[in-house]
């Protein structure tokens, strides 16, 4: 029998034309003091929306944050867990391919004890609404206290 169970939680963000930053929550239904964490295995990231729509100076940057934010953020922060993105790259033809699904593996260690995520996109000059859908695979596991204290403080 299985001693570990790869789990996942979904979350669906839009982004308006007009937007150039929105935030999603993902609920863990992690209580700290249970002593219960989620070792992340895995992020899927799929755009629904085909990006057709970007034009030559365009960009699309996503993140996975265990805070949340009132603008984009970068590794300059220290809740940040992933962060990536695009540039459009205009070509002699005109023509661009760009992935709608991106995958992301977690070092082993990656531990998440907070009771919510946050996933953000940010994107200029695209001129279409971005529809986002988000999976984090990951399993359960026990830490100490003091593990536990140490995530949340990010010590």
């Amino acid at each position: 029998m299985a001693t570990k169970i790869a789990r996942h939680l979904d979350v669906e963000i839009t982004m308006g034309a007009a937007d150039a930053f929105i935030e999603g929550v993902i609920p863990t239904g992690i209580i700290p003091a249970n002593g219960m964490a989620f070792q992340l295995l895995k992020l899927e990231l799929l755009f629904q929306t085909t990006l057709s729509g970007i034009s030559a100076d365009g960009y699309v940057i996503w993140a996975l944050t265990r805070d949340t934010k009132a603008a984009m953020a970068y590794y300059d922060d220290d809740d940040v867990i992933l962060a990536d993105g695009f540039d459009n790259a205009l070509t002699t033809s005109g023509q661009v391919i760009l992935p709608r699904r991106h995958v992301y593996d977690f070092p082993e260690g990656v531990y998440i004890v907070e009771p919510n995520l946050y996933v953000q996109n940010l994107s200029g000059a695209t001129g279409s609404a971005i529809h986002t859908h988000w999976r984090l695979w990951y399993e359960e596991v026990k830490l100490t206290e003091v593990e536990i204290l140490r995530l949340l403080n990010n010590a």
